[in-house]
């Protein structure tokens, strides 16, 4: 008996320990996601996470409404963003299936309006150009209808479409989705958001919509942006105005974009995170199938790629960034100050969704770090971020790069790989190639630029900043200037390996917010760093892609970290920069 009660009372002990561990647990990831807001300033957060196919966790931080102290419930509704993309891509693949829609349809031929690239004419633009960003649409607003390419009410129509044959590139235009509205609405007879309602939101029993007047405003989740310079927060009036005015001349199969199936679906991070589930069942939620096994497949399957760590399905997307080093399946979105994502595993069983708002820009830093939080509270371990071969030595080199004008002698575009510089006119053959542009001229200060797009561009005097500029584009990448401090060439001459160049890359990410007079700015299509001076220490880091200046095709070179030091710099059109380099290139 004595033995028996012994034994009872261990297993007594362990129950209670095993939940005290598990009160701990829930504490410190709330703990740690609140920490995660106060560092990054969001005024708002709502979390789910699911694994082996059930939600095991989900939470709601910060306020519904910051001026009225309204905190923020797991029920409250929020404009989803690029999110909102994958219901027009279901709503498609359910019409698909219906056989009143092909994804080899001209769009043209649906929409009864040429909807042609003027610089290639005689090739069709199909609906899974669109559905991919592969179409060569370059509007990227998310509120530009058909009138912004249609040549009956736009004279610069044109100059919506790229300089590239559709179907050979991808990129992100929100123009896209708008239209698959309009499709939608020609195909069903029904109105884009009616349309999602009755075939997608009532059959899953979600509540949520486009129309902000019909749903209910005491649910609504404020957006808030973030002033780095006042450090204070401002209500983003937008995201829930009324459009009623906006339907006055209402064209069905022409004027979707006034809902903005690209953008503006609201629901609540419950009801996001059971569509997820839906997607990660292959269409079918508790029963309801949606679409079919084989239409989800589609929807998921990585038909464009975007850069090394990232390919576009149907408004789903491959991606190892969001969760560093873990692949999933999903989208995110950004608006208003918000930042979201619903991100999975169809074989593994197991998603996160994530809905925030109180940002500056669009900063995704904040996205990564609560995935990467609830991966590793929930799910596993995220790989760790160093190089494989973290002791091999970086690669030091000096650049020297010339002036951009007419009168500029010198190359103005580095090759890191190669470690050459070129002119303007041989970077342009070969853009593909090019990873460094310094433009410098009579108006602008020293500078450097890392270009997303076809153009180069050369901005003047009024955007210099004095310090430093951190960049994050669409294509995902960074560039970074630090003053020429003691502290900072201390930090230069200590990367002698690739792990060394990882680690004081990572540290000057985290730290480079908190310093005075720094500022984060989308510019468009070029990243850029002004006001250099002799000394200044800058960072660079590169994705590969596949078009563009910007671009690393090697297969075997997908990654470009770099680490450098100005040593000299000249002014005026004959003028000079000299840089001394350590790069290490990621396989």
């Amino acid at each position: 008996m004595k033995i028996f009660k012994k034994i009872l009372k261990g297993l007594l002990c362990t129950a209670a320990l095993c939940v005290f561990q598990t009160a701990v647990n829930a504490q410190s990831i709330e703990e740690h996601l609140q920490k995660e807001m106060e560092e990054y300033h969001a005024v708002n957060l709502a979390v789910a996470v699911v694994k082996d196919n059930e939600i095991i966790y989900t939470n709601s931080f910060g306020w519904k409404d910051k001026e009225k102290e309204i905190p923020l419930e797991k029920d409250d509704l929020f404009v989803i963003a690029s999110m909102s993309k994958s219901f027009a891509a279901t709503a498609v693949m359910q019409l698909v299936e219906q056989g009143k829609l092909s994804l080899d349809d001209d769009v043209s031929d649906l929409l009864g309006i040429p909807f042609r690239n003027p610089k290639f004419p005689d090739i069709p633009i199909t609906v899974k150009m669109l559905l991919t960003h592969t179409s060569s649409l370059v509007v990227t607003s998310v509120f530009k209808g058909l009138d912004i390419i249609n040549p009956e009410t736009n004279p610069d129509w044109a100059k919506g479409f790229g300089k590239y044959a559709p179907g050979t590139k991808y990129y992100y235009s929100n123009l896209g989705y708008n239209t698959m509205g309009a499709i939608i609405e020609k195909v069903s007879g029904e109105r884009f958001d009616k349309y999602v309602k009755k075939h997608i939101l009532d059959l899953l029993g979600l509540y949520g919509g486009y129309l902000p007047d019909e749903l209910d405003a005491t649910r609504f989740a404020q957006f808030y942006r973030y002033n780095s310079k006042t450090k204070t927060h401002k209500k983003a009036k937008a995201a829930y105005r009324s459009l009623k005015p906006k339907f006055e001349n209402y064209k069905m199969g022409y004027s979707a974009s006034t809902l903005s199936p690209t953008a503006n679906m609201k629901l609540s991070v419950s009801d996001l995170t059971k569509y997820m589930m839906m997607h990660m069942n292959y269409g079918n939620l508790d029963g309801v199938q949606i679409i079919s096994e084989e239409s989800a497949k589609q929807m998921q399957y990585p038909h464009a790629r975007m850069d090394s760590l990232r390919h576009y399905g149907f408004a789903l997307r491959h991606d190892k960034i969001i969760v560093p080093g873990v692949e999933v399946v999903g989208h995110s979105g950004t608006l208003y100050g918000f930042q979201g994502a619903f991100m999975f595993d169809p074989e593994k069983k197991f998603g996160m969704v994530m809905l925030a708002s109180g940002f500056e820009g669009s900063n995704p830093d904040f996205r990564s770090r609560i995935t990467t939080v609830l991966y590793d509270h929930f799910i596993g371990h995220t790989p760790a971020q160093a190089p494989s071969a973290k002791k091999a030595r970086v690669n030091e080199f000096t650049l020297i790069l010339g002036a951009h004008g007419a009168k500029a002698t010198k190359g103005n575009f580095a090759d890191l790989k190669k470690e050459e510089v070129m002119t303007l006119k041989e970077a342009s053959a070969h853009q593909q190639q090019t990873d460094l542009l310094y433009a410098y001229g009579k108006t602008t200060a020293a500078n450097l630029m890392l270009p997303s797009s076809e153009s180069v561009r050369l901005f003047g005097k009024k955007l210099r900043e004095n310090l430093y500029e951190d960049w994050y584009h669409k294509n995902f990448g960074s560039l970074m200037a630090l003053e020429g401090s003691e502290e900072n060439n201390k930090l230069f001459k200590k990367v002698k390996t690739n792990l060394d160049l990882r680690k004081a890359y990572a540290q000057t990410l985290k730290d480079v917010k908190n310093r005075e007079g720094y500022r984060r700015v989308k510019h468009g299509p070029n990243s850029r760093i002004y006001g250099l001076q002799e000394g200044d220490i800058v960072f660079m880091l590169v994705n590969s892609r596949d078009n563009g200046i910007l671009s690393i095709t090697s297969p075997e070179s997908q990654e470009i970290l770099a680490v450098g030091r100005v040593v000299n710099l000249k002014e005026g059109f004959g003028g000079e920069i000299t840089i001394d380099f350590k790069t290490a290139v990621e396989p």
